[in-house]
């Protein structure tokens, strides 16, 4: 279980570093897609999982992270774009 947990802990690292990385000038909202980009990325990649991370990262609350998420699903935004599979995992949609 200890593994799990540091392993989940670096995931989140970088998640945190990817997020932190962006500009000054970029939006919360922009941020959030930004976290929730990296988190399919770096493999947090189910509903509950992301909502679950995010938050802390960015500062907005559960219920709006999972507002965005759900809204966002299956749409382009400036070539982040994921899509949700039958297994309830989401995926980045490439070109």
């Amino acid at each position: 279980m200890e593994a799990i947990n540091a392993s989940y802990e670096a995931v989140v690292g970088a998640v945190h570093e990817m997020t932190r990385d962006c500009p000054a000038d970029l939006s919360g909202y922009d941020k959030l897609i930004v976290a929730i980009t990296a988190c399919i990325l770096e493999g947090i990649d189910t509903r509950d999982g992301i909502i679950r991370t995010v938050p802390p990262i960015t500062g907005e609350s559960h219920a709006y992270v999972a507002k965005i998420l759900d809204r966002l699903t299956g749409m382009q935004l400036d070539g982040s774009e994921w899509a949700k599979g039958a297994d309830g995992r989401y995926r980045l949609l490439v070109d």
